[in-house]
């Protein structure tokens, strides 16, 4: 389980911007409705993107991860809680995922948007490496990946695709703790909020 988690973390840090500034993206800010399949399943999330900072709402939870403030919080508007989770050296900072090759091999047009199509191959800094196709906007937006991640000697499949994507500035208040929130301590076994959108 636990490559599992690092690999999507890997993938949500990736998505966040490591790989824009290797493409030469702009930083866009936008929100979409992103679907990734991994073995765990297919899970469906509204997204909101703005630098440094990625808004997921799946499921009963909300996921607000801002690498600029290495940290992450889990939101749980039923309960008017939220669980606070610091972001690993390495995580915090998008750009440590490092590109080892980045290969241009055609272009299309995904979800109403012109990409570019890469063959890439990227490393995590705790060694997780990812290989496989993504699809890049002009603006830097990762619209599409179909990625296998290998780490520790196990692998796993993960595919993303951004769909309903509209570009453009996002309102600062959805990346930071509605008033009213009270901190609760992280329970084990809960990553990512525990009751998402898996399916």
């Amino acid at each position: 389980m636990k490559i599992y988690i690092r690999s999507l973390v890997f993938v949500l840090v990736f998505c966040i911007g490591g790989y824009a500034a290797h493409a030469g993206g702009k930083g866009a800010e936008y929100s979409a409705t992103q679907i990734m399949e991994t073995a765990m399943g297919r899970m469906k999330a509204k997204v909101y993107v703005a630098p440094g900072k990625k808004r997921m709402e799946t499921g009963d939870s909300i996921i607000i991860t801002r690498t600029d403030r290495g940290v992450s919080w889990t939101l749980m508007p039923s309960e008017q809680m939220y669980i606070e989770s610091p972001l690993k050296e390495g995580q915090a900072r998008s750009g440590d995922v490092r590109i080892l090759r980045k290969e241009k091999v055609g272009t299309e047009t995904v979800s109403g948007l012109r990409t570019t199509k890469y063959k890439t191959i990227a490393v995590a800094p705790d060694g997780t490496r990812m290989g496989g196709f993504t699809w890049i906007a002009g603006n830097g937006i990762i619209v599409r990946m179909d990625m296998l991640s290998k780490g520790k000697g196990r692998k796993m499949r993960m595919k993303m695709v951004l769909k309903d994507i509209k570009i453009g500035k996002q309102a600062p208040k959805l990346f930071e703790i509605p008033p009213g929130y009270e901190k609760m301590s992280m329970p084990m076994g809960l990553p990512f909020g525990g009751r998402g959108g898996w399916r």
